[in-house]
């Protein structure tokens, strides 16, 4: 914030304070404004401020700005299953791309840093499951009949799938 007085010496000399509510935000003399405290977007994306700029006379001339804050997004969000346990029942005999389930994801973050999502397979027999472009997990080869239980763990990242 800047503020300019064409008065001499200590009639010119400005002075600069936040008007209003309590603020996330401090002014310093020289008005550059900082933040108290950690911001978050996801819980307020904008802060309106209101400056106020005085002088040295007796009494004060004063001016005032609205200054308008607005945070960018980081990616600061994992990613959210709808469901953390999920239970499917397959027959052996499916064809590869059988549909067992489907899973959900949601990120709090803004769209540039809260999808697409990629989704990731780890567990004994996990080669033979994959995730098609819907979110359902597929099976990718026929089931072996020697095996009656699959387990696996399935980790949300945001990014597009890996080539």
């Amino acid at each position: 914030m800047m503020a300019s007085d064409l008065d001499s010496e200590h009639f010119g000399r400005v002075t600069y304070s936040l008007v209003g509510e309590p603020s996330m935000f401090t002014i310093d003399d020289d008005g550059w404004i900082a933040v108290k405290a950690k911001l978050d977007r996801e819980k307020q994306s904008a802060y309106r401020l209101k400056v106020e700029a005085a002088d040295g006379g007796s009494p004060a001339l004063k001016g005032l700005a609205d200054v308008i804050i607005e945070l960018e997004d980081i990616n600061d969000n994992a990613p959210v299953f709808a469901q953390c346990n999920m239970t499917a029942v397959v027959q052996e005999s499916v064809d590869p791309g059988h549909v067992l389930l489907t899973v959900s994801l949601t990120d709090a973050d803004a769209d540039e840093n809260g999808g697409p999502f990629r989704l990731e397979i780890t567990g004994d027999g996990a080669s033979s499951f994959a995730f098609d472009s819907q979110m359902s997990l597929i099976t990718k080869t026929r089931l072996s009949h020697s095996k009656d239980v699959y387990l696996l763990m399935v980790k949300g990242v945001i990014g597009l799938p890996r080539k």
